[in-house]
Formats: C-alpha cells, sequence, structure tokens
C-alpha cells in the first residue's frame, strides 16, 4: 500500500495506465526525481524545474518502445535516479 505524495499523484491513476495499456505515467508537484519501472509500466517524475538546482527527466524510446528514463541535474548533467 501506498502513502503520502505518492499516493496522491499516482494512486489509482498506475491501475488506470495498466488498463489503457500505456508504456509510461508522468507525475509531478513532489519535485522528487523519480524513474522506474514497475511490470511493463515506467513511471517518471522530472523533478524540478527550478528548485535544488533543477533537474530534467528523459525518456528514451526505439523503434516506438520505452527502453529507459534518466533523470539529470541541470548544470552539471549528473545523473539523479
Amino acid at each position: 500500500e501506498k502513502y503520502g505524495w505518492e499516493f496522491l499523484f499516482l494512486g489509482a491513476n498506475i491501475d488506470a495506465a495498466r488498463e489503457a495499456k500505456v508504456q509510461a505515467v508522468l507525475y509531478g508537484h513532489t519535485h522528487i526525481p523519480d524513474c522506474r519501472k514497475e511490470g511493463d509500466l515506467w513511471i517518471l517524475n522530472p523533478g524540478s524545474s527550478g528548485s535544488w538546482g533543477g533537474s530534467a527527466g528523459i525518456i528514451f524510446v526505439e523503434n516506438g518502445k520505452i527502453i529507459g528514463c534518466r533523470n539529470y541535474r541541470y548544470g552539471d548533467q549528473e545523473e539523479l535516479v
């Protein structure tokens, strides 16, 4: 069972995404970078556009299929997750 911000922003959306057979769920507002795969579903939060130096999320696609994702901090391109 999920609690807190993750449940608020993802919660039932993950179930709906799986029913719709989408490849990824994108969420935000938490300012916490997130990039992970749960089963066949990629979950990505790009992080923050300005707080804590800012970050960006990148989704890697090959032949129309998501093959990975990464979060990077602005400026130094440090990989976050």
